[in-house]
């Protein structure tokens, strides 16, 4: 197998990484504090649904697509939801992971919140595998970050820990790349 070199974020991707998940975190607070999610509720993953759509998701929610565009091609798909779910779960509430998420599109790779009390207060960044043999999926290679250590709304330059979240992000979607 050839490893692919992978392209280090700049101060730029981190300051863009950072508004990102601070938007998340006010929208995720603002939907869940008034028990709603305004349509469209997502961006979607198909770069051709995105055009098709006008880019109303981004109009609506007024970011820029380049906010969710990173190096090596890591594009994320952002979800808020009430009661929705992106896996087959039957106790999906609003304000979890599965109702409210950030994933890298088309892939495995996935930047969890952790909720406690209907807030966010942690960002966990792994891949999902699962067991051929089982069926069983799982959350592997795991690293979480406390939202007080991201330093959202700050305007000096991102933490550390701000950083270590993206690149860990990056690492794991360089890796899977290579393997598919």
């Amino acid at each position: 197998m050839t490893t692919a070199t992978m392209t280090k974020p700049n101060i730029d991707d981190y300051r863009r990484f950072r508004e990102m998940l601070a938007f998340f975190v006010r929208q995720a607070d603002y939907d869940i504090a008034n028990d709603h999610v305004d349509e469209p509720n997502s961006n979607e993953t198909v770069q051709a649904d995105i055009d098709a759509d006008g880019g109303e998701f981004y109009r609506r929610y007024e970011v820029g697509e380049e906010m969710f565009k990173y190096p090596n091609g890591l594009f994320y798909h952002v979800l808020f939801g009430t009661n929705s779910t992106s896996e087959a779960q039957d106790d999906t509430v609003f304000g979890t992971p599965t109702s409210t998420e950030i994933d890298a599109a088309g892939t495995p790779v996935t930047l969890s919140p952790t909720f406690e009390n209907g807030k966010i207060t942690a960002f966990t960044s792994g891949i999902v595998s699962e067991d051929q043999r089982t069926g069983v999926y799982s959350d592997d290679d795991q690293f979480t970050v406390k939202l007080p250590e991201l330093k959202l709304y700050d305007t000096n330059e991102p933490t550390a820990e701000l950083k270590s979240l993206l690149d860990h992000q990056e690492q794991l979607y360089v890796s899977w790349k290579q393997q598919h």
